[in-house]
């Protein structure tokens, strides 16, 4: 079972970040799936793109699995950042 839920950053002027995060309820551990970003004029047709994404990569592998897991959702996001750097 998983718990996901978003952490937000504000990346640069007019840039705004999102993590989808995931906590394992079994292991207390964290995970990120994927990270979306938001420009100035959002769309509807964006966000459904990105919401469409998060069911495709979830269904295609387990969050966990895709990128590990680690103790705290700050060492899963740094771990995301150096990935896909």
């Amino acid at each position: 079972m998983y718990r996901s839920f978003e952490v937000w950053v504000y990346e640069e002027e007019g840039v705004l970040a999102r993590y989808r995060c995931f906590e394992i309820l079994e292991t207390g551990k964290f995970c990120v799936q994927s990270k979306d970003f938001y420009r100035r004029p959002v769309s509807p047709s964006q966000r459904g793109q990105l919401e469409l994404q998060f069911l495709e990569l979830l269904l295609e592998e387990r969050p966990d699995v895709r990128s590990g897991t680690f103790d705290s959702v700050e060492e899963a996001i740094r771990a995301h950042e150096e990935r896909f750097r």
